[in-house]
């Protein structure tokens, strides 16, 4: 028996008992399934680095804040020496 013969027969064979239109669906929903998890991956990633970003933005905004209101108990306390000082002259 040649070799072609015997490919011949084993394609003829796999072809009968195996269904490659149910196959490819398949793989065609398992491609789409994987495409679909991905970008909900890419989406979940694009929407944990915007939260990041606003925690960051915060975060520093806080900080302005904290650093603001040092100014302004400086000043006071500057002002209120002042005051004193003059209180003594006077």
């Amino acid at each position: 028996m040649k070799w072609s013969s015997v490919l011949d027969l084993l394609v003829e064979v796999s072809m009968q008992n195996f269904d490659f239109s149910s196959h490819f669906e398949d793989i065609v929903l398992w491609s789409l399934d994987d495409l679909v998890s991905k970008v909900s991956t890419l989406n979940k990633d694009r929407e944990l680095g915007d939260a990041y970003t606003e925690i960051k933005a915060l975060k520093y905004h806080e900080h302005l804040k904290e650093k603001a209101v040092e100014e302004v108990l400086l000043l006071f306390a500057f002002l209120q020496s002042i005051i004193t000082i003059e209180f003594y002259v006077l």
